[in-house]
């Protein structure tokens, strides 16, 4: 059946399901709460993948001048290899939000305190796994407080992991 409709007839099939998935979520969030939920895998998707491509440029800046070896000029390998790594970080970022925008259960409290159905229906049935919702992490603002660990301990005072240090000395450095 597949191979009837050729390569653009697939690609024609997948776009319109993919689109067709896509607008049920979006109806059974308000379109608000699907741009914040596209916002923030967005930002998750970047900053996680940023820190990698920096840490990959990092080591090849490191290892680009072995390319003299080999008779290549280090400046115009660096500038392809890099040029490779960025776009290879646009399709891994493209590839993270999509993934996770259609496998992530997004769920919008509603005012009265009770949870909306997640996408498979289970949130409101007795027994069914109780899970954290993508937005429902980012939104908490329980977990964005920080908790004092107990007292704050001076820089001129003696640590108190016992070694007889000044903190600063010690563990403060």
């Amino acid at each position: 059946q597949l191979e009837a409709l050729g390569l653009d007839g697939v690609q024609d099939r997948l776009a319109a399901h993919s689109r067709q998935v896509y607008d049920q979520i979006e109806h059974e969030l308000t379109p608000e709460a699907m741009r914040e939920a596209e916002r923030w895998l967005m930002l998750r998707s970047v900053d996680a993948n940023w820190v990698q491509h920096l840490t990959s440029m990092e080591n090849l800046r490191q290892g680009i001048g072995l390319h003299a070896f080999g008779q290549r000029d280090p400046l115009v390998m660096y500038k392809k290899e890099g040029h490779e790594q960025f776009q290879g970080l646009q399709a891994k970022i493209e590839h993270d939000i999509v993934h996770t925008l259609f496998n992530a259960r997004i769920s919008v409290a509603p005012k009265g305190g009770q949870r909306a159905n997640g996408r498979n229906g289970q949130a409101g049935r007795p027994g069914a796994p109780k899970k954290e919702t993508v937005m429902a992490k980012v939104m908490d603002p329980r977990r964005r407080e920080a908790v004092p660990a107990g007292q704050k301990i001076g820089r001129n005072q003696q640590c108190p992991c016992g070694s007889g240090k000044k903190y600063k000395r010690c563990h403060g450095a």
